[in-house]
């Protein structure tokens, strides 16, 4: 669903996106019987709730559960990990149907993300960025969005000013998405102040290096030529 909040608003449809195919009815059933499992646990001790005597240290958990819950304290320890809605996501705030996901923000994983796209220098979580582009257009009224994380090999951020009035942080720009390619050329992401990552210089991948013959287009808003190819 788009909003359009003013006569003369664009839209643009893009390559840009992400999908998910959702939750199969097996692994929910498997779900629920796990958890069953685990409140059956607590059924030696359910005559002697709320009374003085109850220790919980007594429960015997499945030794899996024990397991998965070290496993995920271990992971949350780390740091690394950040678990955020996106523009896919559910218009609950508590819980989420849609596509969260868990952005990792090592600064390694994310320079690989930044190279992708071909930025000179590397966006770290934290980072403020001025965005010049969306999907390759320059935007009348730039926007400010900060670094994330990243997912799938795409840099994720959240969009967090726009000097214009008003909707689309209300209808779901303030929530995560990823940069591609096109936003990120001829200075479309622009580093706010110094960045934790700005003296680390990335290689340039093959795609971004120039090459002999081709075609460039000129024009900002693009053009459209006719190729003719004869043998």
């Amino acid at each position: 669903m788009i909003g359009l909040r003013h006569p003369g608003d664009r839209v643009t449809f893009s390559s840009k996106w992400i999908t998910s195919l959702g939750v199969a009815g097996v692994t929910v059933q498997e779900n629920v019987l796990s958890v069953d499992e685990i409140l059956c646990s607590y059924n030696d001790l359910s005559p002697k709730l709320n009374t003085p005597s109850m220790n919980l240290s007594s429960v015997s958990f499945p030794p899996w559960f024990v397991e998965e819950s070290f496993l995920e304290y271990k992971r949350w320890q780390s740091g690394r990990w950040l678990r955020s809605s996106t523009r896919g996501s559910g218009p609950c705030k508590v819980s989420s149907n849609g596509l969260d996901v868990d952005l990792d923000t090592s600064p390694l994983v994310c320079a690989a993300a930044c190279a992708s796209i071909g930025l000179p220098f590397a966006l770290l979580p934290g980072d403020k960025v001025d965005v010049k582009r969306s999907a390759g257009r320059l935007l009348e009224l730039q926007e400010e969005a900060v670094v994330l994380g990243a997912y799938q090999g795409r840099l994720w951020y959240r969009i967090i000013s726009q000097k214009s009035e008003g909707g689309s942080l209300m209808e779901g720009g303030g929530r995560a998405w990823f940069w591609d390619e096109s936003e990120a050329v001829e200075g479309g992401l622009e580093l706010i102040g110094e960045g934790k990552g700005r003296s680390i210089e990335l290689p340039k991948i093959n795609r971004f290096k120039p090459s002999i013959g081709g075609l460039k287009i000129v024009y900002i808003g693009g053009a459209v030529g006719k190729l003719t190819i004869s043998f």
